[in-house]
């Protein structure tokens, strides 16, 4: 019996990983026709979105599992080549907690402002960013942060909340990274099975 249940697993893989692209491609048409923008080559693992038409999102960008964009009034935009891991959470809202005449749960009063992530971010998985917050290009964030302030490029924060830990680079390879253009990978031959990130949604 056991020998059957080993011989049958690679079945059942093949069938279950098919199925599940399946199903996220028809979420990414779905999506597409919700949202403010939707860029190309992108995989998007069932995002909860608020407003997606207050979202934009742009070529080659991969959203785990368990993400959750939440945007009520403010805008949140994110770039190309973004990779966000799961259980991030981008909210362009806050309440705000300063009228002391009546509970907090009654006052109906937010503070909202743009989410922005820019080209070439990591977000590690469960991290969050706060209403207001640039996540300038090149970025890292590492798994679990809470990001209050605007990250600087090419930098890598961390902690709650996020402090910067390091630059990925030396200065002067920063300065040569902010010349690069992106747009010249767009014909390139990106195979992204290859990378293990899955099929391309459209």
């Amino acid at each position: 019996m056991k020998k059957l249940i080993y011989s049958l697993f690679p079945l059942y893989r093949f069938f279950y990983h098919h199925l599940s692209m399946a199903k996220i491609n028809v979420y990414m048409m779905i999506l597409g026709m919700k949202i403010r923008y939707l860029g190309h080559h992108c995989r998007i693992y069932f995002a909860n979105m608020t407003e997606p038409y207050n979202v934009s999102i742009g070529h080659h960008v991969h959203i785990n599992k368990n993400c959750e964009i939440i945007t009520t009034g403010s805008p949140v935009e994110i770039g190309n080549y973004v990779m966000i891991g799961p259980g991030v959470t981008l909210v362009a809202q806050n309440h705000d907690v300063s009228d002391w005449s009546m509970p907090m749960i009654f006052s109906n009063k937010y503070i909202r402002g743009k989410v922005k992530i820019a080209d070439d971010v990591w977000i590690g998985a469960n991290a969050t960013v706060l209403s207001g917050v640039t996540v300038n290009r090149g970025a890292v964030i590492a798994a679990g942060a809470v990001v209050t302030k605007d990250v600087e490029a090419f930098s890598i924060v961390g902690g709650v909340p996020a402090q910067k830990i390091k630059s990925r680079f030396p200065v002067e390879v920063i300065k040569k990274a902010h010349k690069v253009n992106f747009n010249s990978f767009e014909n390139a031959d990106m195979n992204w099975r290859k990378w293990g990130v899955g099929n391309y949604a459209n």
